[in-house]
């Protein structure tokens, strides 16, 4: 199983509660379109690299 960590054991516990939510989230996906097909990369990239990448700009 899926390790989640946090600042504290409550926000671990959190973060725990969030991922299994996410979890239900792609299975009731699966079942309401079993053709789905996972996120382009070019997509995943840019949301993730907009935050954590050299010229991030979420949150300014």
């Amino acid at each position: 199983g899926p390790f989640t960590w946090g600042m504290t054991p409550e926000k671990a516990v959190e973060n725990s509660l969030i991922l299994d939510e996410i979890c239900s989230m792609a299975r009731l996906t699966e079942i309401i379109n079993p053709a789905v097909e996972p996120i382009d990369h070019f997509l995943l990239d840019k949301h993730y690299l907009r935050k954590h990448g050299i010229s991030a700009y979420y949150g300014q």
